[in-house]
């Protein structure tokens, strides 16, 4: 007889032992040696990841990142115990592509997801959750996917592959009484997907499914002795129409926010942001903000009012995931977890606040594509520390693997930022930031209208490249880094 000995739930062979007997005692023996042995020596345990990800929630909408018009007591205690990132950004600010990078560890030019309606093939590679699976952790993922459903025209399937169960909302989902396609590749049943109808609100039902899950699957429970998990919390909110949940329906009522302070922007010399469609008091819907003006206001007194009713809405959902977010924060501790769980909430892009009189992210600057990012772990992280290393959404996965010590593949892109890192970033590697042409500008909030164009530079050139059009007057532009074909231009005020 010849028996395997098998390492947790990852099905890697720890031992080979042969055993000639036909003796049923002495098998059994045998048997509860080789069980006894493995319960008193456990090799260290990887923590646990709980990876919380909401859709288009600004950082100025954050306390923990200095908000001014509302407070995430929830999201703070991520912050207060572990880093806070302060220059993370999205490669690609919408919502499926930065979805992508941030499974993929790849920009979406490699990955395949660069628009709104391009889908992620479940055979693609690296995934994060793939790796971790095979690694030996139970993975799951609640909410929003957006990234495809089904066998595609291509012949590719968009489902979620490498997690154990999934429940994922078709497309953008709804805010109230959802429908979730689930699927499940549990070992302890046979593959099977379908439609689930709920009722109650999105963030709730999606909390609730992903804290039922953690009731079978945490370490120590019947159906899990001592596995890690990597646990997908993807919330809708606080995406548009911004509906907020009945327990934040009347939170700031009576109340009157503070403006951003580039509420009044007039985009003068900037005909492309003059030109854009996403102005609050001209592009905002009744569905947007529930309601039509009053009649007779004066402009800016319209404007006032699509501002209030498009934040207190926004910050209601907001408050909805915060609430959420101290679920499971709870949960974690009352398993005993917290300690050797990493915690990560981020965003798959910003937002505009009203800033520049805007909402939406489809524009270039910092509000849009900064994205906020708050990662605990107290076992390997210094609590309450920040950093303003540049990192983005394509370096997330690949920090993940790192801080578990696993190998980062080399199809994946980037490499851990420092403070969450045991591994050193190379000088030079794949930009940040990419375009069609390979060039992007990294502008100030309110920048002049300008533009930079070069023939890519080889990998090995160290000239600089010529900028085809000047700054506006008052601002200098200067290359800020290159990394192979790609540069960062920085615009600076020279007075």
């Amino acid at each position: 007889m010849v028996i395997c000995y098998f390492l947790s739930r990852s099905y890697t062979p720890l031992a080979v032992i042969k055993i000639y007997t036909t003796d049923p005692l002495r098998l059994s023996r045998w048997l509860a040696y080789l069980i006894a042995s493995h319960q008193n020596t456990h090799m260290p345990d990887r923590p646990n990841i709980v990876f919380v990800l909401s859709d288009d929630h600004a950082a100025h909408a954050i306390s923990a990142y200095g908000s001014r018009i509302n407070q995430t007591p929830n999201l703070d205690r991520i912050a207060a115990a572990g880093v806070r990132c302060d220059a993370a950004y999205c490669t690609n600010s919408i919502c499926t592509p930065s979805r992508a990078s941030i499974l993929t560890g790849q920009h979406t030019h490699v990955c395949g997801v660069r628009t709104l309606v391009e889908t992620l093939d479940n055979k693609h590679d690296p995934q994060i959750q793939k790796l971790l699976k095979d690694a030996g952790y139970r993975t799951a993922i609640f909410g929003k996917w957006h990234l495809g459903h089904g066998d595609r025209p291509d012949g590719t399937n968009a489902d979620p592959a490498g997690f154990d169960d999934w429940a994922v909302l078709p497309g953008q989902g709804d805010y109230f009484d959802p429908t979730f396609y689930i699927g499940t590749s549990d070992r302890d049943a046979a593959y099977r997907q379908g439609t689930l109808k709920t009722e109650g609100y999105v963030t709730d039902l999606t909390t609730d499914m992903a804290l039922k899950w953690l009731d079978r699957h945490a370490p120590g429970t019947r159906a899990n002795a001592d596995d890690p998990f990597f646990l997908c919390i993807h919330h809708k909110a606080p995406h548009r129409p911004w509906v907020p949940g009945p327990q934040e329906a009347e939170l700031y009522d009576g109340q009157t926010l503070p403006e951003p302070d580039t509420l009044w922007d007039d985009y003068d010399t900037r005909p492309a942001a003059a030109a854009a469609r996403m102005r609050l008091d001209r592009d905002l819907t009744y569905r947007d903000v529930k309601a039509n003006p009053p009649p007779g206001l004066s402009p800016r007194d319209r404007k006032l009012w699509y501002y209030d009713r498009y934040i207190k809405d926004y910050l209601r959902c907001v408050a909805g995931i915060d609430r959420n977010v101290g679920r499971v924060l709870d949960d974690l501790e009352r398993r005993g977890l917290a300690d050797n769980t990493i915690v990560v909430y981020t965003s798959d892009q910003g937002f505009f606040l009203g800033d520049h009189g805007w909402y939406d992210k489809r524009f270039i600057y910092e509000q849009s594509f900064r994205m906020p990012l708050l990662i605990s772990h107290p076992a390997s992280l210094p609590a309450g520390t920040s950093t303003d290393e540049l990192l983005t959404n394509v370096d997330f996965a690949p920090t993940l693997l790192d801080l578990i010590g696993l190998e980062i593949p080399d199809a994946m892109q980037a490499v851990p930022p420092r403070p969450c890192s045991k591994a050193s970033r190379p000088t030079t590697g794949s930009s940040p930031f990419t375009t069609a042409t390979g060039w992007t500008a990294s502008v100030p909030t309110t920048p002049p209208a300008t533009t930079a164009s070069a023939p890519a530079p080889t990998s090995s050139s160290t000239s600089t490249p010529t900028l085809s059009t000047p700054a506006a007057p008052g601002w200098s532009m200067s290359v800020w880094s290159r990394t192979g074909s790609c540069s960062i231009l920085r615009l600076t005020p020279t007075n």
